[in-house]
């Protein structure tokens, strides 16, 4: 039976304690942390291949009187939950504020208008 290989990503990098990195010359600690920087830096590149899913986003026209900036705005998470307890999807809210049904339309259109009103964060305008 094979061997079943239980350490993580993490175990393939041979970890030093700080005694044991003291105990190095210069030159071999400047190496290892070398390549620690290495490995860092390609886990961030590696991180920022990942394909990041852009969040739907709506527009918002100025309220003076209720001091909104019109604009572009945003969503910074895939759902939230409303007053009455619900957890909305933003993509439906989307297609829902779009609808032609007029209940549905107003009834999400009055939530975007909530979230940009309240400055919550789950939105934010898009800055150009």
């Amino acid at each position: 039976m094979a061997k079943k290989n239980t350490k993580g990503a993490a175990a393939n990098t041979a970890a030093l304690t700080s005694d044991e990195f003291q105990k190095l010359s210069a030159e071999e600690q400047a190496a290892a942390m070398e390549k620690l920087l290495k490995e860092n830096a390609d886990l961030k590149a590696a991180a920022k291949q990942t394909t990041k899913e852009v969040l739907p986003s709506f527009d918002v026209e100025d309220d003076e009187e209720n001091e909104i900036e019109g604009g572009e705005y945003q969503f910074t998470c895939q759902t939230f939950t409303w007053d009455d307890g619900s957890v909305i999807k933003v993509r439906e809210l989307i297609a829902d504020s779009e609808s032609k049904d007029k209940k549905v339309a107003e009834k999400a259109q009055a939530i975007l208008g909530g979230l940009v009103l309240r400055k919550s964060g789950i939105v934010k305008r898009k800055e150009d």
